[in-house]
């Protein structure tokens, strides 16, 4: 399976007749609208929670996090 490409070899896939999505290809579109929705969530509950200032802080806490650990460079 190939998700960049959306494309499949399993037998599902290259069977005979007109081309459709297989259920590994299927299965992967509905984990990334499930993660989608939960990041969607995630962030609604955040605003809820905080105001902008609120967020910008947190943000940059989060940024400083990463940096002091060495996962990324601001």
């Amino acid at each position: 399976m190939n998700v960049l490409f959306a494309t499949c070899t399993c037998q599902e896939a290259t069977g005979a007749g007109e081309p459709r999505p297989c259920a590994h290809l299927l299965g992967y579109a509905g984990l990334l609208c499930e993660q989608q929705a939960y990041e969607d969530a995630l962030v609604a509950a955040y605003e809820a929670q905080d105001d902008l200032w609120g967020l910008t802080l947190e943000n940059d806490r989060t940024e400083r996090v990463l940096r002091e650990m060495g996962v990324c460079e601001f």
